[in-house]
């Protein structure tokens, strides 16, 4: 039988938590999630402890944006922290590691930098706050880094935010994980961010073998990034920490490969492909084991949960909604029949999305050209190919809802420009986001 859900949990049992990120990571290419290829045997086993939820929607379809909701519970729109160059998180909405540490937690992370920089607001409330190059992010050397830390501070609750841009281009993996995925590839495309960048602009034709490699290169990634982690998993069963350890494994958006003309990119539409994220939260002996939600979640909704798991109430507002009742099998609240996507950014492209799981609404404007409305019946039309009409019984909860975001973009404060560090901008320029 699952395991009763009993909270608030009292101050001196509150458990640790570890909060994974694996940048770029779509839910489909895990094999938790049915890829036909076994790219996550280690995953795999976390989820089959814990719980897997099938239908996760990222608030962005790119990093900052996307891992600054997940860090605060709010939508983009209203966290405000969108534009690369220059937006930063407003000192009137607390994230994750200010909740935590303000009740006693240590506070530490060791991330990617770039768009997870401290410039933007992430390093706020986290004691440690380590920034890793391109060249340096490395998940086992973190992990080197991360073990005897654990160790060190096992007599308080902690909570550790790892985030790591293996899985984002350029696919580089080693050789050994590249062989479980392909024998053998006579082409000359490879996982480099000049190469995709001449293919997205038709200046290269692939072949379906070409495509093949493609694919095996970021199935490799991940099955790389997925060994290092079996490690870290197996260090926290070794030490005990699993038994008091709430962990936490997301994404904060996925990648394309063709199915919208597309390869190995992201950021630029609202497509399942790029928004559908893995999400899986394991607690020995408070979370049932090996179970499976397939009801419609938002990433908004990681904070408010491990805020609800760990049992504190904190005293600030986000828009997230705990996953409990999901995870328990109680009534399931209208809430969570409606998520939204957005994608806001500095070249004047602001688009929308509002999702059921039935359906998709999306709203796009450009600076200067009409507003375009696409509508898409997923049921039908899972892979988003054919915008059709919208059903009046729809419609207006959807403009609602387009409204209310608009209208919390608005309200964005004023904020300073800030120059981002040179050590920001040269992750940004090695993970192409800037040239």
């Amino acid at each position: 039988a699952d395991p009763v859900l009993v909270w608030p949990i009292k101050r001196k049992t509150r458990p640790n938590v570890l909060l994974i990120s694996l940048d770029t990571l779509r839910a489909d290419r895990l094999s938790a999630y049915g890829h036909r290829h076994r790219t996550s045997p280690h995953i795999d086993e976390l989820a089959r402890r814990g719980v897997l939820f099938e239908n996760t929607i990222a608030a962005a379809p790119f990093t900052l944006a996307s891992h600054m909701s997940i860090m605060t519970g709010w939508y983009p729109s209203f966290h405000h922290t969108n534009i690369v160059r220059s937006d930063r998180l407003p000192d009137s909405i607390f994230t994750l590691a200010e909740i935590l540490y303000q009740r006693g937690y240590r506070t530490i992370a060791f991330t990617g930098g770039g768009q997870v920089s401290s410039d933007y607001g992430f390093g706020r409330g986290f004691e440690s706050y380590t920034e890793f190059t391109l060249k340096e992010d490395d998940l086992p050397a973190k992990l080197r880094m991360l073990e005897p830390w654990l160790l060190e501070h096992e007599n308080r609750p902690f909570f550790v935010f790892l985030h790591t841009y293996k899985i984002h281009t350029p696919y580089r993996p080693k050789p050994k994980f590249l062989r479980m995925f392909e024998s053998s590839y006579h082409g000359t495309v490879d996982g480099e961010l000049a190469t995709l960048r001449r293919i997205n602009k038709q200046r290269l034709t692939l072949t379906p073998e070409d495509i093949a490699h493609l694919e095996a290169l970021y199935d490799g990634e991940i099955r790389e990034a997925d060994e290092a982690l079996g490690e870290l998993f197996e260090f926290l069963r070794k030490t005990g920490l699993d038994r008091t350890t709430l962990v936490v494994l997301t994404s904060d958006h996925g990648e394309e490969f063709g199915e919208h003309g597309l390869w190995g990119m992201h950021s630029h539409t609202l497509f399942d492909e790029l928004l559908k994220v893995p999400l899986i939260f394991v607690y020995p002996g408070k979370l049932p084991q090996g179970k499976r939600v397939r009801n419609l979640v938002s990433s908004i909704d990681i904070l408010p949960t491990i805020l609800d798991l760990v049992g504190v109430v904190p005293r600030v507002a986000y828009q997230g909604h705990s996953l409990i009742p999901l995870m328990s099998g109680s009534v399931v609240p209208p809430r969570y029949h409606t998520v939204v996507s957005e994608r806001i950014a500095d070249d004047g492209l602001i688009m929308r999305a509002v999702r059921t799981m039935t359906a998709k609404y999306i709203v796009v404007d450009q600076k200067g050209a009409p507003r375009k409305i696409r509508f898409y019946r997923l049921l039908d039309d899972p892979g988003e190919q054919h915008p059709t009409w919208v059903p009046p019984s729809l419609l207006g909860r959807f403009q609602a809802r387009i409204r209310w975001l608009e209208k919390g973009f608005l309200e964005k404060p004023k904020q300073r420009r800030r120059a981002l560090s040179r050590e920001t901008l040269e992750v940004l320029r090695s993970l192409g986001y800037i040239q």
